[in-house]
C-alpha cells in the first residue's frame, strides 16, 4: 500500500516565482494543500490518521520521501530567492524556518481535519512565515 501511494502522489511542480517572498510562499502552500487533498495525498492522510505509532511507521518514508523531502526543497529555493533579492534574511534557509510551514499545515490537519482554506494560508504566510523570513530592520 504505502508503495502505491507513493507512485500515485502528485508532483507540486516548480518553486514558484511571483517575484515577492509572500507570494511564492502563497502559491506554494496552495499547491502543497491541492496536492494532499488529491485523492492520494487523502488516503495518505487517513492511513495516518487511522494507523498507530507502529503501523504508521511504515508509511514515515512514503511521507518523507513524497511529500516532506520535496516540499522542503522547493520551500528552500523559494526562500533562497528571496534572500536573493533582499526581501529574506540570509539565515533563514535554516532546516528550522523552512520546517514551519509544513509543521503547521500538519498540526492544520491533524487538529482540524485537513481544513487549509486559501485565507488559512495567506494568514500563515502573512502573519508568521513573512515576519520571522523579513530582514531585521524592514
Amino acid at each position: 500500500m504505502a508503495e502505491a501511494l507513493q507512485a500515485a502522489l502528485p508532483a507540486i511542480g516548480e518553486a514558484p516565482g511571483c517575484g515577492s517572498i509572500r507570494e511564492d510562499l502563497y502559491q506554494l502552500g496552495r499547491r502543497l494543500r491541492d496536492a494532499m487533498l488529491s485523492r492520494p495525498g487523502t488516503a495518505l492522510l487517513s492511513v495516518l490518521h487511522e494507523c498507530d505509532s507502529s503501523v504508521s511507521g511504515r508509511f514515515q518514508a512514503v511521507i518523507f520521501q513524497g511529500v516532506i523531502q520535496p516540499s522542503t526543497e522547493l520551500f528552500r529555493k523559494v526562500v533562497s530567492r528571496g534572500v536573493e533579492r533582499g526581501d529574506v534574511r540570509s539565515d533563514a534557509t535554516s532546516e528550522s524556518a523552512l520546517d514551519v510551514i509544513l509543521a503547521m499545515m500538519v498540526y492544520r490537519s491533524k487538529v482540524c481535519g485537513s481544513e487549509w482554506p486559501d485565507a488559512y494560508i495567506a494568514e500563515l504566510i502573512d502573519q508568521i512565515m513573512v515576519p520571522l523570513l523579513r530582514p531585521s530592520g524592514s
